[in-house]
């Protein structure tokens, strides 16, 4: 890089042309993008109202992005859509390391569109992925979302887009093809991923989270208890954890400690273990198509291991893992928690998991005779 070039790099810098997007990193904005301006313009949202199930009452609730993999304008873009298609096995091509996540989410930035779908449930992690980008979902069934799925979403935003899309072109010629959009209007484009990024910015952050957690519960909360017992690919686990220590810092407990969740102890540049424990009967694992480093792999692989076993952290722990900072003042002693517990010291007591809390549940509010 020359010195002219670093030279107006710094003055598109100062001027709010370029932003930082994921290290080591620089994006620049779309010349189309809003001025920061209409970012801090605060947006209202409405949730919707909690849902008696079978007799008991259920407040609605969804995954979160951390608020630092949030980019702050609309960034310009190379091509119309991302070439990860969910499903396509051979598209799935990042390697679950610090490199793999960061071209994972370049790709992203640099794409208008973001294909996904509906797997186990409405809820995946990727949607918050492509929104932080600074990308639209696409969807193609958005107007088959239930209002208690993506309840944070602004699923109006995401039927627009998916009419955008139908609109500028062809439809995708089956179920792991993207549509083509040759007619897009970029004005239009634009001004709706931009109304998209705002309401991530505002509403889907993982302190946003946090604060609706512990504003559900009526009363003041200064202390809480966090019963992590994370299945393996449980993102309102470790989004909610995340969230919370953000928001309340050492005045939440997490126990179990899950050491993925908080920055390792390398050393600069040097890779991560990214391993755990399988923590239930089954633990899903597809590996993406590239070495460590980047280097070729072959087709990525499927697998499926057992109680105990030895596994990729879910994901690669794209966008959550390896974030949160040490608390070494911290008790997670059985006994000093067993104290605090007795000693009502914990303002809540939070479960975030419905399987530990009664045993059982369902991914999705809406079904099992909810009203």
């Amino acid at each position: 890089m020359t010195r002219l070039m670093v030279a107006m790099m710094a003055w598109d810098i100062s001027h709010g042309l370029w932003a930082p997007g994921v290290p080591p990193y620089l994006l620049r904005c779309d010349p189309l993008s809003p001025s920061q301006e209409f970012f801090k313009e605060e947006v209202p949202f409405s949730i919707p109202a909690p849902r008696l199930c079978s007799g008991a009452r259920f407040l609605p609730v969804s995954f979160a992005i951390p608020k630092e993999d949030v980019l702050p304008c609309v960034p310009e873009k190379f091509m119309d859509f991302a070439p990860l298609v969910p499903g396509l096995e051979e598209s799935y091509v990042f390697p679950m390391t610090s490199y793999g996540e960061m071209e994972y989410k370049r790709m992203y930035r640099e794409s208008r569109f973001g294909v996904t779908k509906r797997r186990a449930g409405w809820e995946t992690m990727r949607i918050y992925e492509i929104l932080a980008c600074g990308s639209v979902p696409y969807i193609h069934a958005a107007n088959e979302i239930p209002d208690a799925a993506l309840v944070y979403v602004n699923k109006t935003l995401l039927r627009q887009a998916q009419q955008l899309v139908a609109n500028a072109g062809q439809p995708p010629r089956d179920a792991f093809s993207t549509p083509t959009v040759d007619s897009l209007d970029l004005t239009k484009y634009v001004a709706l991923a931009a109304e998209l990024l705002r309401h991530t910015q505002q509403h889907l952050t993982t302190e946003a989270l946090a604060k609706y957690i512990l504003t559900s519960y009526g009363k003041p909360v200064s202390t809480a208890l966090y019963v992590s017992g994370c299945f393996h690919g449980d993102y309102l686990c470790y989004v909610a954890l995340h969230g919370l220590r953000r928001v309340l810092g050492n005045r939440l407990v997490d126990y179990p400690f899950l050491d993925y969740m908080y920055m390792p102890n390398v050393a600069p540049l040097q890779p991560i273990n990214r391993k755990t424990t399988c923590p239930q009967t089954q633990c899903t694992v597809l590996s993406g198509g590239l070495g460590e480093g980047g280097a070729p792999r072959g087709a990525p692989r499927f697998a499926i291991n057992s109680l105990g076993a030895n596994v990729p952290v879910y994901g690669g722990g794209f966008s959550y893992a390896y974030r949160l900072e040490h608390l070494q003042d911290l008790n997670r002693s059985r006994a000093a928690i067993n104290a605090q517990v007795s000693r009502r010291e914990f303002d809540v007591v939070i479960l975030p998991s419905a399987y530990l809390a009664l045993g059982n549940g369902f991914r999705e509010a809406g079904r099992g005779g909810c009203r």
